[in-house]
C-alpha cells in the first residue's frame, strides 16, 4: 500500500559498465567502474513531455503522514463522542467530538484509497505477478502479524477474558485493519484486469470536463442506498470483509488508479475548481426535501474534499523535506499500532476527573509519541520487525537524526 518508486535494477556484483570517451576520437575504452547502491537507485532523467513514473510523489508522502495523524485524532474523539459506540467510552462526552469525527471521517479513508490507487498503477508497471508478490509482503504479512498480536491484546483489554473470544472471533481480530483487507481485494482485482488487458495502466479519467465531479457522487450515493436498503452492513469470513464497504470505497480507489498527477495540470486544476463548487453546494444543500439528496450530499462532500486534498497537496507539499520523509516512513507502523495505544491511554484516563478536552489531548499526544517512538526505536532497527510489521525485506538503514 505504501511503497513508492522501486530502486533500479543492478547486476549481482553491484557493478555497471561505463564508456569513457577521451578527447582523441581514435581512442575508446570500456572500463568497469564500481558504483554505489545510492547512485544505482537514482531514477532516469525526466522526460520533457510526460512525467516520469519513477519520480517520487512527495505530496503523497506528506498526505498519508498527515492523514495518519488525523486517524489518531479521529479514534481519540470516539472515546468522548456522544453518538459513538466505540470499543471504549468515557462517562463524560461532548458534541464537539462528534463534529471532529464527522469532519475527518468524511474524507480521510476516501483519500487514502485514492492515494493507494495512484501508487497501484505505478507499481503495476512491474507486471501483475511481481505486483501481487509485493502486495502480499507489504499487506498480508503485517495484517496477520497485528491481527494475531496487538488486536488480540486490545480486545482482551477492552472486553476482558470472559468476552474475549466472542468479540475477537466476531470481527475484532480485523478491527482497524479492514483497510488492508479491502486494499488487498482491490489489488487482486486490478492485477487480474491488467493481466487480461495490459493497456489498463494507460487509461485516464473519462473526458466529461469538470462535470465528472458532479457525476461521481451519484455512483457512491447509489452504493450507499444499496447498502442501507438491500446489502446491509453485514461482514463475512468472521469479520474479514464487508461487501457494502467494498462497494462504497472501490470507486475512490479506481479514481486514484485513473488519476494522473503531474500529467495534465490544466485538467487537474479544472477538477479541483469543480470540486470547490460541489463542496459549497453540498454544504448549502438547497434541495433537502428531494429523495436521496442526503446520500448525494454525503457522497459529494467526500468526493470533493478528497480531490481537493490531492490537488492541494500537490501544490503546497510536493517537495522533499526530511520531516515529511520521516513522517511517511513511520506512517505504516503508526497505522498498525495507534489503535491499541489510543485504547490504552483512554482506559488509563477513564477513572480520572480531568476535563475531557485535556484527556483528549493526552490521548492524541501520547499515542503520537508512543507510535513514532516504537517505529523509530524498535521496528526500523529490526529486520524481522520490519518484515512482520512493514512487509519490508530490504536491509535496515537508519537515517541520521
Amino acid at each position: 500500500m505504501f511503497r513508492f518508486a522501486e530502486p533500479a535494477q543492478q547486476n549481482r556484483a553491484g557493478w555497471r559498465e561505463r564508456t569513457l570517451l577521451p578527447r582523441s576520437p581514435r581512442i575508446k575504452s570500456v572500463v568497469i567502474v564500481p558504483v554505489s547502491p545510492h547512485e544505482l537507485s537514482v531514477p532516469a532523467p525526466r522526460s520533457t513531455n510526460t512525467a516520469s513514473t519513477t519520480d517520487r510523489l512527495h505530496h503523497l508522502d506528506a498526505l498519508r503522514g498527515l492523514l495518519m495523524l488525523l486517524g489518531i485524532v479521529l479514534h481519540a474523539a470516539l472515546i468522548y463522542s456522544v453518538e459513538s459506540d466505540w470499543v471504549i467510552g468515557d462517562a463524560r462526552r461532548s458534541r464537539v467530538f462528534d463534529w471532529i469525527y464527522a469532519v475527518i471521517h468524511a474524507f480521510r479513508m476516501q483519500t487514502f484509497f485514492m492515494i493507494s490507487g495512484i501508487l497501484t498503477v505505478r507499481m503495476l508497471k512491474k507486471g501483475p505477478t511481481a505486483f501481487l508478490r509485493d502486495r502480499g509482503l507489504r499487506l498480508a504479512i503485517p495484517l496477520l502479524t497485528i491481527a494475531l498480536t496487538l488486536n488480540a491484546l486490545q480486545t482482551l483489554l477492552a472486553f476482558g477474558g470472559t468476552r474475549f473470544w466472542e468479540e475477537y472471533s466476531g470481527g475484532r481480530w480485523v478491527g482497524h485493519l479492514w483497510f488492508i483487507v479491502d486494499l488487498l481485494i482491490f489489488c487482486v482485482l486490478v492485477a487480474g484486469l491488467t493481466a487480461w488487458r495490459p493497456e489498463v495502466t494507460r487509461w485516464h479519467l473519462p473526458q466529461f470536463g469538470g462535470a465528472i465531479i458532479g457525476i461521481l457522487p451519484l455512483g457512491t450515493a447509489g452504493a450507499m442506498w444499496l447498502r442501507d436498503t438491500w446489502i446491509g452492513h453485514d461482514s463475512y469470513g468472521a469479520g474479514l470483509f464487508t461487501p457494502a464497504e467494498l462497494l462504497v470505497y472501490f470507486p475512490f480507489f479506481l479514481f486514484g488508479f485513473l488519476y494522473r498527477p503531474g500529467t495534465d495540470p490544466a485538467r487537474l486544476r479544472q477538477l479541483a475548481l469543480w470540486s470547490i463548487g460541489l463542496l459549497v453546494g453540498c454544504l448549502v444543500n438547497p434541495f433537502p426535501q428531494l429523495d436521496g439528496m442526503g446520500l448525494y450530499v454525503t457522497a459529494g462532500i467526500s468526493w470533493s474534499a478528497s480531490i481537493l486534498c490531492l490537488y492541494g497537496g500537490s501544490l503546497v507539499l510536493n517537495r522533499p523535506h526530511p520531516f515529511v520523509r520521516t513522517l511517511s516512513d513511520a506512517a505504516y507502523t503508526v497505522y498498525l499500532v495507534h489503535h491499541l495505544a489510543v485504547i490504552v491511554f483512554g482506559l488509563l484516563l477513564l477513572p480520572l476527573t480531568l476535563a475531557i478536552g485535556g484527556k483528549f489531548l493526552i490521548v492524541v499526544l501520547g499515542t503520537c509519541g508512543v507510535s513514532f517512538a516504537f517505529h523509530r526505536g524498535v521496528v526500523s532497527r529490526s529486520r524481522w520487525l520490519s518484515l512482520l510489521m512493514n512487509g519490508n525485506t530490504r536491509p535496515v538503514r537508519m537515517r541520521p537524526g
